[in-house]
């Protein structure tokens, strides 16, 4: 079945959550942001900006006891008033920071998902099923969740996505691969590469209750079957974590950790640009990606294709745990080949000395045979910092390779725009030690952790860590 698809707008609704009239006048709303990091005057806390209450709630659903979820949209039910849309203040059997639910939705009139993470003490019930603590579930459309005692609703996905969801699951055929995962028809993400589903874990007291299954058809399979056993070496928690991989009629099937708050782009993307975060809120994500990093380079692997899309975000929130997935470029160097010639990577992201190799126009540069080092991750990694600061690439151009590749090799870095003004001195130096031409005086990860805008931070980095994303 083709559908028509529709023009949506980002502000309009992806799903609603529905609520009996006779049972709202027990939620308060608030218009606000969350919990966000300060740094005024270098005093660096945790702090709230003011809220709203409405205390009118019919009025705010419209007379007809729907919410709305919309795209970047986080909705955090829960009893405190300071950290939550929906407030069920004086509920006792409702946590402070009871459950979230949020969609994600990678491209437009794409299929979204829509997840809910419970992080209650007295549980989230969807469908009758206790979810459990800090586990995350993907809703489907007409799903019931409960806060038993408290209150009932319902999850609907707009009509055009429901029927979208619908016709792609009617088309898929999925074989049992696998003796501890049941694979669902739920199609979560696909490309050239194949198909990604959700698989659940049939043994009900495992930790890990869900995970992703990549598909991947025939053509792809040598670099996906390297790609598995690459990271099956590998255990670190800002790495994606593979479980299983099964070799069936021509396909492989690659059991993987799922991470459901979307990559860093969507994150970042609004409409046709991308915001800028806090530099607090930049400083968590570096020093994840670093730690990352370094753990790979310790072990003798590069990357190779670090970029936004491919680091993934465990919520679409601050202080969200971050993940580094897609290693199809990845490579394992030993004492005797350190360094590298092949041409891989993202172009806007990539090292001069990466794009330049063995290219028949060397776009007024010199063109270097002497390969390149694990240093090209670094470069890849002052982009991304770059960009998550200010929202803007810096060798973007008109986003045409040829041109992309002249201003990388230039490496011209303009900090008199004005989205740089409120950035600080310190967050721009670490740049301009990423975004070095000669490989040998780039930072490596060390000295990025070493360097005095990320030790400004470190007690803090170092708190936030250990409390939140390892505890995650």
């Amino acid at each position: 079945m083709e559908l028509n698809k529709p023009d949506i707008k980002p502000t309009q609704s992806l799903g609603y959550l529905v609520f009996d009239m006779n049972q709202i006048k027990k939620i308060q709303l608030k218009i606000g942001s969350d919990l966000e990091l300060q740094d005024n005057h270098k005093q660096l806390s945790f702090s709230f900006r003011d809220q709203i209450i409405v205390k009118n709630i019919k009025e705010t659903f419209n007379n007809s006891g729907i919410y709305k979820i919309s795209k970047n949209d986080i909705v955090k039910i829960g009893r405190n008033p300071m950290n939550n849309n929906l407030i069920l203040e004086n509920e006792i059997l409702v946590s402070k920071s009871h459950c979230a639910i949020w969609p994600i939705q990678f491209e437009e009139n794409s299929a979204p998902l829509i997840y809910l993470k419970d992080t209650s003490l007295n549980g989230v019930y969807v469908n009758d099923q206790l979810v459990g603590k800090n586990e995350i579930v993907l809703l489907e459309d007409g799903d019931t969740i409960e806060i038993k005692l408290v209150i009932k609703f319902v999850l609907r996905y707009r009509t055009y996505f429901k029927n979208l969801i619908e016709s792609q699951s009617n088309v898929i055929d999925i074989q049992p691969v696998s003796s501890k995962w049941n694979i669902s028809n739920r199609l979560v993400g696909c490309g050239t590469f194949g198909s990604v589903f959700i698989a659940k874990n049939i043994d009900k007291m495992s930790l890990t209750k869900t995970c992703a299954v990549k598909v991947i058809k025939a053509s792809n399979m040598e670099v996906q079957i390297r790609e598995a056993e690459l990271l099956s070496s590998l255990n670190h928690p800002n790495i994606i974590k593979i479980f299983e991989c099964h070799y069936e009629n021509g396909k492989i099937y690659l059991f993987e950790e799922l991470i459901c708050g979307g990559d860093l782009f969507s994150y970042l993307a609004r409409g046709e640009h991308l915001k800028a975060l806090s530099e607090p809120d930049c400083a968590i994500i570096m020093y994840q990606i670093l730690q990352a990093v370094g753990y790979l380079h310790s072990n003798g692997i590069v990357h190779r294709d670090l970029k936004l899309d491919n680091i993934l975000l465990t919520s679409p929130e601050s202080l969200s745990k971050i993940v580094l997935t897609d290693f199809g470029t990845a490579f394992k160097y030993d004492d005797r080949y350190k360094r590298m010639k092949t041409v891989v990577g993202t172009c806007e992201y990539t090292a001069p000395e990466v794009g330049l190799l063995n290219s028949s126009d060397n776009y007024g540069a010199p063109n270097s045979q002497t390969g390149y080092t694990s240093k090209c991750d670094m470069w890849s990694i002052g982009v991304i910092l770059h960009i998550i600061l200010s929202g803007i690439s810096p060798f973007y151009m008109d986003g045409e390779e040829r041109n992309i590749i002249k201003a990388s090799r230039n490496c011209h870095l303009d900090f008199g725009k004005r989205q740089w003004k409120k950035v600080s001195l310190d967050a721009q130096d670490l740049i301009k030690h990423l975004l070095v031409l000669d490989q040998v005086q780039r930072f490596d990860c060390e000295d990025c952790l070493n360097h005095s805008w990320l030790d400004y931070y470190r007690e803090l980095l170092d708190m936030i860590y250990r409390s939140k994303i390892l505890r995650n």
